[in-house]
């Protein structure tokens, strides 16, 4: 964005992991670290949020991993990912954008993502996406979390996702 002011909000200084569940669990709200929260009336027209997410991933089987973003009780982008077979400590990343649109008890938003993971030894041949194809209505006059969340389709032991690294970044119009 041209002439933004950009501040990091949030940044996870310890790993956490979801595993042998196919519960949607959060990934970025461990003790509340990394959790983002927007305060009541915080939103504005055109600002825009960046997530950026690392870490390492396993599997047994070809699992369904799904993935969301939630902005308080909405999914703003989700991604049904079948994992490759078999992996120990794949790495993975996410990057999703979150753009508000109008804001108000119901405000809108926009959210697209990506996840790229490694299917073998050095090998980042698959991508996911986190895709919406509408605006999602949340009440910007309210305050909301932003979460990424994360369900395996099989509960396995074997089955893990760990997130490593995260921040979420604000950019805005300094207008």
């Amino acid at each position: 964005l041209v002439g933004s002011v950009d501040r990091t909000l949030g940044v996870m200084t310890s790993s956490r992991t979801v595993s042998n569940t196919v519960t949607n669990t959060s990934l970025n709200q461990a003790a509340n670290e990394g959790l983002v929260t927007i305060p009541a009336n915080g939103w504005a027209v055109g600002r825009t949020y960046i997530i950026t997410a690392w870490g390492v991933y396993g599997t047994t089987g070809t699992p369904t991993l799904n993935i969301r973003i939630r902005i308080g009780s909405a999914v703003a982008a989700t991604g049904a990912l079948t994992m490759a077979s078999s992996v120990t400590d794949g790495l993975w990343r996410a990057d999703v954008m979150i753009t508000c649109r109008t804001i108000g008890a119901s405000g809108t938003v926009f959210a697209q993502g990506m996840v790229v993971y490694q299917t073998g030894a050095e090998v980042f041949s698959s991508t996911g996406s986190l895709k919406n194809t509408a605006t999602d209505t949340i009440d910007t006059t309210t305050t909301q979390a932003i979460d990424l969340a994360a369900q395996w389709g099989t509960a396995s032991a074997s089955n893990t996702i760990t997130l490593t690294n995260y921040t979420i970044e604000e950019l805005q119009d300094p207008q």
